[in-house]
């Protein structure tokens, strides 16, 4: 049954009457699979209405499965989204999902990506809520140190500061 109601909101959301719409993200809050969030990012990228790009960030904020965090990723580095990537990424920071395992992503985010996005990565990373052993956090400034001579120029003063955040997560 999953599996028959995705193409049919797929359908609702193709519709042109933006109330439909919004009715229809109502029902995926309640009845949506991880399945639907690709179609909901690409959604926030056709549809220009403010109040439909309200309720898809909303959406996204709101996810409470943690499996829902290995589908954001995939979508933050889906090429076809990039136009949704600011929005995926500070749904990152504003959700209760545990982005731990993806900080290399953050990361790479805060090096490579224009200054609004790059800033809403930090903000995930500032933002890690997790015990972090020894051996993690020396990966991840080593990952930081690797990073460094590919930062976009606009984004050190972020990137300067992320081996610091590293180092105050608790053990």
């Amino acid at each position: 049954m999953e599996k028959a109601k995705n193409p049919q909101f797929s359908q609702l959301l193709k519709n042109s009457d933006n109330a439909k719409i919004l009715e229809t993200i109502g029902e995926l809050r309640e009845e949506g699979t991880e399945q639907v969030l690709e179609i909901l990012a690409q959604l926030f990228i056709d549809n220009p209405d403010s109040e439909i790009r309200s309720a898809i960030t909303q959406f996204f904020c709101d996810l409470k499965n943690q499996s829902s965090a290995e589908t954001v990723i995939a979508l933050i580095n889906n090429k076809h989204l990039h136009k949704a990537k600011q929005m995926l990424v500070s749904s990152c920071w504003q959700t209760r999902l545990n982005y731990i395992l993806y900080l290399e992503t953050f990361i790479d985010l805060v090096m490579t990506e224009p200054f609004e996005i790059a800033f809403e990565a930090f903000t995930v990373v500032e933002n890690i809520e997790c015990r972090v052993s020894e051996g993690r956090k020396k990966e991840l400034k080593d990952f930081i140190s690797s990073k460094l001579d590919v930062c976009r120029e606009g984004n050190l003063v972020l990137a300067d500061d992320l081996i610091s955040i590293v180092e105050q997560y608790e053990e």
